[in-house]
């Protein structure tokens, strides 16, 4: 997991060229020993390698950063979803093991409407 990510210091141009052409062309090159275009002049990789290596490290360690934080939103996503159902587990319970309330003018067992009781109080 790496939240910091180790910045390279490199000519602006080069940066800029490095970004246009992108890390798998670079490392591409870096690979062959080839050369590359910058502007109007062709440029050999081994003649950047002290700008380019610290660039790639750079650009590794935004992508591990990136992918650290999604693991992370991942990880809350989960915990939220499961206080959630367990929310949902134990209201679901709590209302199927509740006692129905009584109410002042139902049938009694005998088919009777027992009108003389007060109504029962339900507390919960």
């Amino acid at each position: 997991m790496r939240f910091r990510i180790r910045e390279a210091v490199i000519d602006p141009d080069l940066r800029r060229t490095f970004e246009q052409y992108g890390v798998i062309s670079m490392q591409t090159n870096l690979a062959v020993e080839n050369y590359f275009r910058m502007g109007e002049q062709t440029v050999m990789v081994k003649d950047v390698l002290n700008s380019l290596l610290p660039w790639l490290t750079e650009q590794f360690d935004r992508a591990e950063r990136k992918e650290t934080w999604s693991l992370l939103m991942e990880i809350a996503i989960v915990i939220l979803v499961a206080a959630e159902l367990s929310f949902s587990i134990y209201a679901f319970v709590e209302e199927r093991n509740r006692v129905p309330p009584s109410t002042p003018h139902a049938a009694n067992s005998f088919g009777c409407s027992n009108l003389s009781v007060a109504p029962a109080r339900w507390y919960s």
